[in-house]
């Protein structure tokens, strides 16, 4: 058994001078150098590394029980220190984004140009609804749409301690991890779980390996190289099943149509919501940055030779992972904290890269956190209800939680709760969701939250839609 590292050199020239029998008609890109490693290790989710001056580009996805890469899941993009997390569906398309400002972006794809997109701030506070269709890239909105056959109505309210759904899964394999997350003292769930690994003999970064939910709550699992993988052909089980891996990946580059759209969208959500510059700063940043980002996906992006037919050629280089490793978790991916950050860490420990491997825990603390808003359908149709959901972890007694709704057809309500926990002790979280009744298309609704806890503090979380 051995453990395989494909690492190509690759020099732009070598593409367009090496091969006397290809025509060279590829754009001049002197002293241009790309490293591309190539991961081989059957219990590694990460495929590929790539480097580009000072761009590290990490490719993860899945593999078979032989190690041969499936498809790309996850795209981590670290520039200058900074961290972008795209993750893709198995269509290749982009569905959730934490941008280096923080920022978190989720796209559902209605189809393969169109996207419903869900922004929401750095501190949780605002999010943004639209559609971005490139064939339509204004919101048709009428504010003077009269739908008074909802006036009457009300918002319905109702709380619940049901845990979120999350895709469960629980591994015995000696090579995982296994991460705890707890809130109140108790276990909790969050929405990402990571695992960072480092060399403990050169501090050289090793990898970001995301977690998948266990079957218990607050319980997490992901997998890092454990034992050598099997000896398998580079060219045929690894490289050209990668190459056609990342042919699906770099169809969002491609797609300047969407790409195009996507921050004309944006700016048309803004100017309709009515949110001021400071607020919407950080949501042009983020869309500007991803745009930027997504056309840089495909690190072949510049080449017009396939990867299969050029790198697979090269030749491989074998070597064995026996070196000792520093492992700590990373929760992300909503505001944990309550003075708004969104991670926090597990400690560090020194492991033997050979596993088996200790099991990590990541604390949250005592204090109430709140979750971004979640609006389900994200945007309604003509006449259609929608519900609104927010998570506060570690929720004490006697919180109040007051939910507004105003809409331009004139409905405006106002609807409270308060904490179901009857002792002193918090519980460990508690879910609120309302339900607003439907409206005209074109109207567009405010919603602001406003949680005021036990001291007489307060915050608040605001979205707002349009009823497609």
């Amino acid at each position: 058994m051995k453990n395989f590292i494909f690492k190509l050199l690759v020099c732009i020239s070598f593409f367009t001078s090496c091969d006397k029998d290809e025509p060279n008609n590829l754009p001049e890109l002197e002293n241009t150098k790309s490293d591309l490693t190539l991961m081989t290790n059957i219990n590694d989710p990460l495929l590929a590394i790539h480097k580009d001056n000072d761009v590290e580009t990490y490719y993860y996805g899945e593999r078979d029980n032989k190690g041969i890469p499936l498809g790309i899941n996850l795209v981590e993009v670290v520039r200058q220190k900074n961290t972008t997390l795209i993750s893709f569906n198995e269509n290749g398309q982009p569905k959730k984004i934490f941008t280096q400002n923080g920022v978190q972006i989720s796209l559902d794809w209605l189809s393969n140009e169109s996207a419903s997109v869900v922004m929401v701030s750095p501190n949780g506070e605002q999010q943004i609804n639209f559609i971005v269709n490139p064939s339509e890239t204004s919101s048709k909105v009428n504010p003077k749409s009269l739908a008074t056959s909802r006036l009457n109505k009300k918002i319905i309210t109702n709380r619940s301690l049901k845990a979120l759904d999350f895709n469960k899964i629980k591994n015995t394999n000696k090579g995982n991890v296994k991460i705890n997350t707890s809130s109140c003292f108790k276990p909790t769930n969050v929405p990402r779980v990571d695992l960072i690994v480092k060399s403990n003999v050169t501090g050289l970064w090793k990898g970001r390996f995301p977690a998948k939910k266990g079957s218990e709550t607050g319980e997490y699992y992901t997998t890092i190289p454990t034992k050598t993988a099997a000896e398998i052909n580079i060219k045929e089980d690894i490289c050209t099943p990668l190459a056609d891996a990342f042919k699906i990946t770099c169809k969002i580059a491609q797609n300047t149509l969407f790409l195009d759209a996507l921050c004309i969208s944006l700016s048309a959500a803004i100017a309709s919501s009515g949110i001021g510059a400071p607020v919407a700063a950080p949501f042009f940043a983020a869309c500007e940055a991803t745009v930027f980002e997504l056309r840089l996906i495909c690190p072949f992006n510049k080449i017009t030779i396939p990867l299969a037919t050029k790198l697979c050629e090269s030749p491989e280089v074998n070597r064995t992972f026996t070196e000792s490793l520093k492992i700590y978790a990373v929760a992300s991916g909503a505001v944990l904290t309550s003075d708004g950050g969104n991670s926090i860490t597990s400690t560090t420990e020194v492991v033997d890269g050979r596993g088996p491997f200790p099991s990590l825990k990541i604390e949250l603390g005592s204090e109430t956190s709140i979750s971004p808003l979640t609006i389900s359908p994200s945007i309604p149709k003509n006449g259609q209800s929608y519900n609104v959901y927010i998570d506060l972890l570690c929720v004490y007694q006697n919180t109040k939680v007051e939910f507004t709704v105003v809409g331009t057809d004139g409905f405006n309500d106002t609807n409270t709760s308060i904490s179901s926990t009857t002792s002193m002790q918090p519980s460990k979280n508690e879910t609120f969701y309302f339900n607003i009744p439907g409206a005209d298309t074109g109207v567009r609704d405010k919603i602001t939250i406003k949680i005021t806890f036990p001291d007489g503090t307060s915050k608040t979380r605001k979205a707002s839609l349009i009823f497609s």
